[in-house]
């Protein structure tokens, strides 16, 4: 059996614009994830 993972991620970032304002521009961001790193092995189920 092999010890590589299917899938590798890392350091992972999902960042999402806050709206309003005048205009609806963008007024920062929302961190989701920040940073992560993770590995899906054979067999495993990730979600």
């Amino acid at each position: 059996m092999s010890t590589e993972p299917l899938l590798q991620a890392k350091d992972v970032e999902v960042h999402f614009p806050v709206r309003g304002g005048w205009l609806g521009r963008s007024r920062g961001a929302v961190k989701a994830v920040d940073g992560v790193t993770f590995d899906v092995f054979r067999g495993e189920t990730l979600g």
